[in-house]
């Protein structure tokens, strides 16, 4: 895992990409039909198509993307994840419906809790 100040440069390109793209939807008027889960790695579960936007390929390996749908439509979750000395910590960003991106700070992750038998 990378750390957070690679990270949040790996971020803001992707962020640029991605208000390239909605450029481009609002001008045509088309946003595409790839809403659907992504996993690190770019992987998909079983039962959602491979044909929505993927994960850009500096981030695939950090990060995955939860979806969500509410009354107002559909929106994502680009959860981001960092390890530096061990620690890791956690940064968000979410847009709904080609609307802005909103991040979240770093946040530091404590580790699970030992399960015992």
């Amino acid at each position: 895992m990378a750390t957070r100040a690679v990270l949040d440069n790996r971020i803001n390109a992707a962020k640029n990409g991605h208000m390239l793209e909605q450029s481009s939807g609002r001008a045509t008027g088309t946003w595409g039909n790839g809403y659907g889960q992504v996993l690190r790695g770019n992987g998909r579960p079983s039962d959602q198509a491979e044909d929505g936007p993927q994960i850009p390929a500096p981030l695939k390996d950090d990060a995955w993307i939860d979806v969500y749908q509410s009354t107002a439509g559909f929106g994502w979750m680009l959860n981001v994840e960092a390890d530096e000395a061990g620690i890791i910590y956690r940064k968000v960003l979410t847009s709904h419906e080609g609307g802005p991106i909103v991040e979240t700070e770093w946040v530091e992750i404590p580790p699970a809790p030992e399960v015992l038998p």
